[in-house]
């Protein structure tokens, strides 16, 4: 519904732009002002509502042409052209919810997943930023998920660790030398707040479709 509300703003505001430039661009243009509504409402919730406000873009521009006295064959083609541009609008926007939904339905599968692995897992990028952190992890580290995830890794290690952990990824990213990736290790881990403890760590290494790199950590 939001979406609708969005195509009928933005369609009005388009309407109200139109009114107050329209003399000054006479008869050309009149459709490019509900393009936005298109835009937005088609990206914020899809195909209907972006519909929805390309059928109030065709209707406020002819009705408005209508209303000047001006409607002519070069205005039924604007309608025609608009309709055709915002299908294609549209169909992006489309696209991109689906898109978007769907890696919203994959996060909450995976955070299932990792809510019942026993291990306390932490997913990092090329950086050393931390992604993903598991309820495992929040329990075992005593961060929130939302208090770890951005900040670097080298949080969860005790001194000198912590100071030569982004040396040891830039080492590896200009030698290529695994010295923990792929197996496993006995480290030192530090809590929230102070306390270190031992635990036994494994890393792993891999790339997503769109050539990023993760590494994830198994505690």
């Amino acid at each position: 519904w939001l979406g609708y509300a969005l195509a009928l703003v933005f369609a009005a505001g388009g309407l109200a732009a139109l009114l107050i430039c329209g003399p000054l661009l006479g008869e050309r243009d009149i459709f490019l002002f509900f393009i936005p509504a298109v835009v937005v409402s088609s990206a914020y919730a899809g195909l209907w509502p972006g519909v929805a406000a390309t059928v109030l873009g065709i209707l406020g521009g002819a009705l408005l042409t209508v209303q000047q006295g001006h409607a002519a064959l070069g205005d039924v083609l604007s309608a025609v052209v608009f309709g055709l541009v915002c299908s294609s609008v549209v169909t992006g926007g489309e696209w991109f919810q689906r898109v978007r939904r769907e890696a919203q339905a994959f996060n909450r599968r995976l955070e299932s997943i990792l809510d019942t692995i026993p291990d306390a897992m932490i997913v990092i990028d090329e950086t050393g930023a931390i992604v993903s952190f598991s309820s495992a992890a929040e329990r075992l580290f005593g961060w929130s998920a939302q208090e770890a995830t951005g900040r670097n890794v080298s949080m969860l290690m005790p001194s000198p660790q912590r100071e030569a952990h982004d040396g040891y990824l830039q080492r590896y990213y200009r030698t290529g030398e695994r010295r923990i990736i792929g197996r496993g290790r006995a480290v030192t881990g530090e809590r929230k707040g102070g306390g270190a403890f031992p635990m036994e760590l494994s890393v792993g290494e891999v790339k997503t479709a769109e050539g990023r790199r993760l590494f994830t950590g198994f505690v």
